[in-house]
């Protein structure tokens, strides 16, 4: 198993976290094949990413609670376009992150 955490913002912008994530998703091409809530960490939003008909899945997990927000490779479900889609979509919510940040006004 593979986790990779991902800094979000803290204060009025935590809301948005979810549509950060999915326009991160639209942008990488990837089709949500669900979209739930994980027991163990009450109040999140979960997805399982999937690219086209390829094998893998990776999961990303939001958990307001925590302001904590990661991906996640299970084990048995690795493929070769995880990686590289990881790292993309890590780089692009941080930088959604950083802007949300400028936006803030005194």
């Amino acid at each position: 198993m593979i986790e990779i955490d991902i800094q979000v913002p803290v204060g009025p912008h935590t809301h948005s976290v979810p549509e950060i994530v999915e326009q991160a998703v639209a942008a990488e091409a990837l089709t949500v094949t669900m979209r739930s809530t994980l027991a163990q960490y009450p109040g999140s939003v979960h997805w399982h990413l999937k690219r086209g008909k390829e094998r893998g899945t990776l999961e990303v997990t939001w958990w307001p609670n925590r302001s904590r927000l990661w991906l996640k490779v299970a084990s048995g479900r690795s493929a070769e376009w995880i990686h590289g889609t990881a790292c993309r979509l890590k780089f692009q919510i941080e930088s959604d992150r950083q802007s949300c940040q400028l936006e803030k006004t005194p």
